[in-house]
């Protein structure tokens, strides 16, 4: 949610973006202010969304250690935050201009996935 909500978080004083990064990839204030995503954010945002990815795959399995439950939490968070860097990709990380959405019947299939126990 961090990734994709950029312009929204700024709008309120919100910056997200570890400042490590934002020095490396030379990413300033500047550019969260503009309507349409820098080249360096589009970078940075890469590399972000690579390794948050990386993170859910890596935590998956953790919902096979845990009551049924939670384990279609899980499952359904981890889902959700993978299908959300699938939009920020698919609009080519472009995050100020549009916020990426996962659309509604595909949110619907992940929860229908979830109840089921068939997320992993």
């Amino acid at each position: 949610n961090f990734w994709q909500d950029l312009a929204r978080d700024f709008k309120i004083g919100r910056i997200y973006l570890p400042a490590d990064l934002r020095e490396q990839f030379s990413v300033t204030r500047e550019m969260l202010a503009q309507p349409s995503t820098a080249q360096p954010l589009r970078d940075l945002l890469e590399l972000l969304c690579e390794t948050t990815e990386e993170h859910f795959h890596r935590g998956l399995p953790l919902a096979e250690l845990v009551p049924k439950w939670l384990a279609a939490d899980i499952g359904l968070f981890a889902h959700g935050g993978l299908e959300t860097i699938r939009a920020i990709r698919k609009i080519d990380f472009d995050v100020l201009r549009l916020r990426p959405v996962v659309g509604k019947i595909h949110q619907m299939k992940l929860v229908a996935r979830a109840a089921m126990g068939r997320l992993t």
